[in-house]
């Protein structure tokens, strides 16, 4: 032990003749213990910070942006608030469903677009691809998705394997590279043995500035430092809440973290309230000792432990005084405690979550005045929806088709009835085509075409079939021919079918 000591003090120990020094492992490890320090620590300032916010910076590394660092701290509080804060998780999953709930459709893609397209569904353009990509941005704030500059293929990297990136010196904004550390799992044949890690880093170019470069005729370079530089994928990163000078987004919980802390204590007071009194229901005062222990006796009776876990029962429990017999509820009883009080503290949450109280709180008292959808939170969806359409018009660039129309059908619709009338009036109008009435139609109801000849609506039909029935008439008529002096009894066969006809173009112009 002795000589471990005087290793680790940097002391050099003789060993079958040779000499270790051991300063550079000794500095090894005061490092490591510092960077374990930094790690236990680390959760809670962020918290600190957070319940100081206005008072002090969240970054005092530097003040005029957000850092990664941070980023990542906030990201982990962010994810765990999503998992487990029923609040949280009711206003992340409400913004999914106001921006992909109604679906998103990529018009004029070229057949290349589309193979790829096909080809990444999972990754990108399946409804599940569109809800992680905007829960990402709620808990990461930012998203990144490697490209593969040839076959089209794509993969998502996770915000916890971003450590730096290279920017532009004389624009911090402009990323040139992303530096990406990850662990790779080595194969192994036995499946009891643990399969051993080896990590990897590398740099990946930034989508604008890979084609900077080959605009300009240049390749990427081979390494930066000792750090090699990936040539056959770039990274597309989108990020949220951003703000000038940031070249990193922040979640869209992070405004939330202190509200949703706040109003989650406020709850499990109220409830240790409850408790409290409900553990005494009734009172009794008695006059006397002998009048005291008859009422204990009868009461005995009531069960005093739980009959299913055999604890003892804190609830409706009855106290004895000595003042009057008399029986009566205690003055203050759990129903008195109004939980409705805390609602400020909810829309804390909904306001930094961009969503109405009324999706926070399903049992809200305003819950009955109306749609929960308000204004602001419409146009704070759509703009979401915008940046997402840049999003998918820089991918649809890159993969060299620059006609896609990326189109978001209206998040806040009226009643389907309505609707339909607003098409049928349009079509009426002479806006839409049959096949685009018919089409939205379709979608409105639900409904799965079985045809794909356009159908004819009855009252073309029936005018159809009335024009029919007026030229059988009149031709089977007898026609009395006008001579002189004489009128005929009908008027002219022209004449009628004339009108028969006018009839038909109007049945037409109909359908």
């Amino acid at each position: 032990m002795a000589s471990l000591l005087d290793f680790l003090n940097g002391n050099k120990q003789t060993d079958s003749g040779l000499f270790i020094e051991n300063a550079a492992l000794q500095e090894r490890l005061t490092d490591l213990e510092v960077k374990a320090e930094e790690l236990e620590e680390s959760l809670l300032a962020v918290a600190d910070a957070f319940d100081n916010v206005g008072w002090s910076p969240l970054d005092t590394e530097n003040s005029n942006e957000m850092s990664l660092k941070t980023v990542k701290k906030i990201s982990e509080i962010a994810r765990a608030m999503n998992a487990v804060n029923p609040f949280v998780k009711r206003g992340v999953n409400a913004r999914i469903s106001y921006v992909w709930g109604n679906g998103v459709e990529f018009e004029k893609a070229g057949e290349t677009a589309k193979e790829y397209m096909k080809k990444n569904r999972k990754t990108i353009f399946s409804q599940q691809a569109y809800e992680e990509r905007e829960r990402a941005a709620a808990t990461d704030g930012n998203v990144f998705t490697a490209l593969h500059k040839e076959d089209g293929s794509v993969f998502r990297i996770p915000l916890a394997q971003i450590f730096g990136c290279i920017s532009n010196p004389e624009n911090a904004e402009e990323i040139w590279f992303y530096k990406r550390q990850w662990k790779v799992k080595a194969k192994s044949g036995d499946e009891g043995a643990a399969a051993k890690e080896t990590e990897k880093t590398l740099f990946y170019p930034s989508l604008a500035y890979a084609k900077k470069l080959e605009n300009e005729g240049k390749e990427l370079p081979k390494r930066w430092g000792r750090t090699g530089i990936d040539q056959t994928y770039v990274i597309q990163h989108d990020a949220v809440n951003k703000q000038v000078g940031w070249r990193w987004g922040v979640p869209d919980i992070m405004p939330v973290i202190y509200f949703a802390k706040v109003y989650k204590e406020y709850l499990e007071d109220n409830v240790t309230l409850v408790k409290a009194y409900a553990r005494i229901a009734y009172q009794i005062k008695n006059g006397s000792q002998a009048s005291a222990n008859s009422a204990s006796a009868q009461w005995q009776s009531t069960p005093v432990r739980d009959p299913l876990t055999g604890e003892m029962s804190s609830v409706g429990a009855t106290a004895f005084t000595g003042t009057g017999t008399q029986i009566e509820a205690t003055g203050l009883n759990s129903s008195a405690v109004d939980f409705s009080t805390g609602e400020p503290l909810a829309a804390g949450i909904a306001a930094g979550l961009e969503v109405s109280l009324d999706v926070i709180l399903s049992s809200s008292k305003n819950s009955g005045n109306g749609s929960t959808l308000d204004q602001p939170t419409l146009k704070a969806m759509e703009t979401r929806q915008k940046l997402w359409t840049e999003s998918f018009l820089d991918l649809f660039e890159f993969w060299e088709d620059d006609d896609v129309k990326v189109t978001w059908r209206n998040i806040d619709e009226d009643e389907t009835h309505r609707r339909v009338q607003s098409v049928q009036l349009a079509y009426d109008g002479g806006l839409l085509h049959q096949e685009e009435a018919r089409k939205e139609a379709l979608e409105m109801l639900r409904i799965v075409p079985t045809s794909e000849e356009m159908p004819i609506a009855p009252a073309v039909v029936a005018a159809e079939k009335a024009a029919e029935n007026a030229e059988k008439v009149a031709a089977a008529k007898p026609a009395v021919v006008p001579g002189q002096g004489r009128s005929g009894s009908v008027g002219s066969v022209n004449s009628g079918r004339g009108q028969v006809k006018a009839a038909t173009k109007k049945a037409m112009v109909n359908k």
